[in-house]
């Protein structure tokens, strides 16, 4: 029998020996002398078998935008498992147990970045945005670059962590039109952003009359015989101060000989941000986009209620929903959704023999799939003609009335 909880005491150096396999293999067998001292941004969870320590990870406590409000949401990092434990279903329970964990606490998504997406599908996440990683010549950045400063009180100043909160109002502004921004704490920044346990990056901020406008987080790196310029972050107020952002770059032409970035594809901050549109040279660009961060509902019975977005006018004011979930029992079966006359939504539980079953219209599909939904990645429409969702055309466009397409976008990395 196995148990869920904490790291034990005395075990701390066990859990980061597990991450340290998982993550970190190439560098030989941990040991703590040596290590850097990890983050102290979130909380490890374990699965014990009698003193034996067979999985772990870390919980993140996260805020979310969604739908125009802010939404409790738990986060899954570093899960790692014992190598002579494997294929025993550990990762599994451990996952199980956290989201169990989750719904207790009220969180209403629990969000990851997948060491496997099929895996993580087959347990009930979905993959909710895209990263488009872009690598160019730093002499090419033509045309996506300001040609010249603007002169005046404007300059790139680098920053240190105890900066953070000048970025705060940067990247809420760029991100304006996303859902699934996270709120970052004081914690959140000094630890993934000005820190970060590969590689300290630099942080430099254009900055006009005293107000940061633009910033980028970034690190320079030997990749055989060349030297690469690696953005991990950039964010902009505007396409001036994001057109600076990249005179940055282009100014190390003479120290780097790409420079690699990345951009949210499907949901672009910015104005229509697209860097294929901008450099004077579009083939000078190579892109290649790859899925990003998954997300799942944690307990769909409660969830949808608290992060539909207010005033729903749905073409059925009462549907059946019909989740299948491999992981939480609590959300595999039939509810029952009405739309109430305040615009809200309410959702029971239906039993399969009750005795109105069959008197709504009905849409089945699974939780992975309604994830997507509700966090407006898919519509039902486009999930029914994948054939991912079946069920009746009321119910299917109703569920759509409830949870129009946004554009999520899960840029933090953890």
């Amino acid at each position: 029998m196995t148990e869920y909880g904490p790291v034990r005491d005395g075990d701390e150096t066990a859990f980061w020996r597990l991450v340290n396999y998982a993550f970190s293999p190439s560098e030989g067998p941990f040991d703590p002398d040596d290590a850097a001292a990890p983050n102290d941004v979130g909380d490890p969870r374990t699965l014990y078998d009698g003193d034996e320590l067979v999985a772990g990870c870390r919980h993140y406590d996260l805020s979310v935008d969604l739908r125009e409000d802010a939404v409790d949401t738990g986060g899954i990092g570093v899960l790692a498992s014992d190598p002579g434990r494997r294929r025993e279903s550990n990762v599994r329970r451990l996952l199980a147990a956290s989201l169990a964990e989750y719904r207790d606490e009220g969180r209403r998504l629990a969000l990851l970045w997948p060491f496997d997406y099929e895996f993580y599908g087959a347990l009930g996440w979905a993959t909710v945005s895209k990263l488009a990683r872009w690598e160019v010549a730093p002499d090419a950045l033509d045309g996506l670059a300001a040609a010249t400063a603007p002169g005046g009180d404007a300059g790139f100043e680098r920053l240190t962590a105890e900066d953070w909160r000048r970025l705060v109002p940067v990247r809420r502004a760029d991100g304006a039109d996303t859902d699934l921004l996270v709120r970052r704490s004081a914690s959140w920044w000094r630890e993934f952003v000005f820190d970060r346990w590969d590689r300290t990056p630099y942080v430099y901020a254009w900055v006009v009359d005293g107000n940061v406008r633009g910033y980028l987080v970034y690190a320079i790196t030997a990749e055989g015989d060349d030297r690469v310029m690696t953005v991990r972050e950039h964010a902009a107020r505007d396409a001036d101060a994001r057109r600076q952002l990249f005179r940055f770059c282009r100014d190390h032409d003479s120290q780097v000989d790409r420079v690699r970035f990345y951009t949210l594809t499907g949901a672009v901050a910015g104005e229509g941000f697209d860097p294929h549109l901008h450099l004077d040279d579009p083939g000078a660009a190579d892109a290649t986009v790859s899925a990003g961060g998954m997300a799942r509902l944690v307990d769909v019975a409660a969830d949808l209620p608290a992060v539909v977005g207010p005033g729903v006018d749905a073409t059925a004011s009462d549907f059946d929903l019909v989740v299948d979930d491999p992981l939480a029992d609590w959300n595999d079966g039939r509810f029952r959704v009405t739309v109430t006359s305040g615009g809200g939504l309410d959702l029971r539980r239906v039993d399969e023999g009750a005795d109105d079953l069959g008197s709504a219209p009905t849409v089945r599909l699974g939780v992975d799939a309604l994830s997507q939904v509700v966090v407006g990645a898919r519509t039902p429409e486009q999930l029914a003609r994948a054939g991912t969702v079946d069920g009746d055309e009321t119910a299917i466009a109703a569920l759509g009335d409830c949870f129009p397409p946004r554009n999520p976008v899960l840029g933090e990395n953890f």
